[in-house]
């Protein structure tokens, strides 16, 4: 299950989307060391464990992130 409290899913492996686009509003999240900037936004298509896909839409790509944000 989703967060559904969630202000924004954020994910750093471009291969787990089906579709990105170019972010037209960017969005910064602090980290220890700085600030890293999301570069696209896309749909990404989850499985739970009895293999249900559900899509996901208007999950920020952010390159370096190192860890995926998307709550269970």
């Amino acid at each position: 299950m989703l967060d559904s409290s969630a202000l924004a899913y954020i994910i750093d492996q471009p291969s787990l989307f089906r579709e990105l686009q170019k972010v037209i509003a960017k969005r910064y999240i602090k980290i220890s060391r700085g600030f890293l900037q999301s570069v696209k936004i896309g749909i990404v298509a989850l499985q739970d464990r009895y293999r249900n896909e559900r899509l996901v839409s208007l999950v920020l790509y952010m390159p370096n992130l190192r860890v995926n944000l998307i709550s269970r």
